[in-house]
């Protein structure tokens, strides 16, 4: 929900949305929002689309995150061997649009998100809740970087991640896996993001 509307993107990366006022009465079909130049899959094999706010809530974001899959050997348990074929992240393109702009209504390519994070994934997208340092190279919460929790709701079973990570000050791309499950058991949790809220309890003497 951004300004007041609804808007969805779908697999090929194109945006919709919806004025909850006029949905309700006659006229429910959502309004097709221009393309972001330049924010096409090229070519591919995997990528994912997300949208989100910008972090001072004026502008709609739009994020491509994009990989492929490369062929790995895989161990099993009994020692024998068999070639799977893993995600690898290779980027995120993100742009941005002022809805309220009626004159241009055109994206812009961010480059940078300064010393915020922006977390993605299958539920409400969120914004790190204070500025980011950038820390040692174990640092796991890092500026200028988007953290993407897979959206898809059936996981493939050989994957080794739950999370990547682009990092738009070098353009690498880092994948962290986070659960521990077991690659080989059935099912997949997806991961999701939430901000914390710290309440003060206070217990009455009996």
């Amino acid at each position: 929900v951004h300004r007041g509307r609804v808007f969805a993107v779908d697999v090929a990366g194109r945006v919709f949305a919806w004025d909850l006022a006029r949905a309700a009465g006659s006229s429910p079909d959502p309004e097709c929002v221009p393309a972001a130049p330049g924010a096409t899959s090229h070519g591919e094999s995997v990528y994912q689309w997300n949208l989100a706010e910008s972090a001072d809530g004026r502008r709609l974001v739009l994020a491509c995150t994009h990989g492929r899959y490369a062929r790995h050997e895989k161990r099993g348990r009994d020692g024998s061997t068999k070639t799977v074929h893993w995600f690898r992240g290779d980027g995120v393109r993100l742009h941005e649009l002022d809805v309220g702009d009626a004159g241009g209504r055109r994206w812009r390519r961010v480059t940078s998100l300064g010393d915020r994070a922006l977390f993605l994934g299958a539920n409400w997208p969120l914004w790190a809740a204070v500025t980011v340092s950038r820390g040692p190279p174990g640092q796991v919460a890092r500026p200028n970087c988007v953290y993407v929790a897979s959206a898809v709701l059936f996981g493939y079973q050989d994957e080794d991640f739950d999370v990547v990570v682009p990092d738009l000050d070098d353009g690498s791309c880092r994948q962290i896996k986070v659960s521990d499950r077991d690659e080989d058991e059935d099912g997949f949790v997806i991961p999701i993001w939430f901000t914390p809220t710290l309440q003060m309890w206070s217990r009455r003497a009996s």
